[in-house]
């Protein structure tokens, strides 16, 4: 048991604790998407369990990206903690095991890169979509509103 070990494990154990209460999140999320889409009829009957859906889970996706962000930004701290551990003869004084370290500070890293960008992506995505909704429904309403106009302008028939 090395003193780079011992540095990091307890670091290690928040993470794991941390992605664990991530994911419990994330699959009562999904479920509850599973849930709405059974609902609505454009899922299969065998792909879903009903119980245990949450309200929340309707407010979509903006209420699980913090958490997802505050883990991606664990990864990269983890990332940078094992790659100062490999720098540091003192911390671990045997040159495999700093090489080891290195390796898993590319990997926190790459996983890092990896979950940011593809929850940017999707992020953009999702206002993007939203941006459209919002843009076709500012047109729907013009088009309303003129028609109401139309109609209050016209005579009213007298008898």
């Amino acid at each position: 048991s090395t003193k780079s070990y011992k540095i990091f494990r307890q670091q290690h154990y928040i993470f794991s604790l941390y992605i664990s209460c991530v994911q419990v999140l994330l699959y009562y999320y999904q479920r509850g998407l599973l849930y709405r889409l059974r609902a609505l009829g454009d899922s299969d009957e065998l792909q879903i369990s009903i119980e245990g859906f949450q309200s929340w889970m309707l407010r979509g996706l903006s209420f699980l990206a913090p958490f997802l962000f505050i883990g991606y930004l664990f990864e990269l701290y983890n990332a940078y903690v094992l790659y100062n551990l490999s720098i540091d003869s003192n911390a671990e004084p045997n040159p495999d095991w700093q090489f080891m370290l290195k390796i898993l500070s590319a990997i926190f890293f790459i996983l890092f890169l990896g979950n940011f960008f593809t929850m940017y992506m999707v992020i953009r995505r999702k206002i993007s979509e939203r941006i459209h909704d919002i843009q076709w429904l500012q047109h729907r309403y013009e088009s309303v509103k003129t028609l109401v106009k139309r109609i209050r302008s016209v005579n009213p028939f007298h008898k």
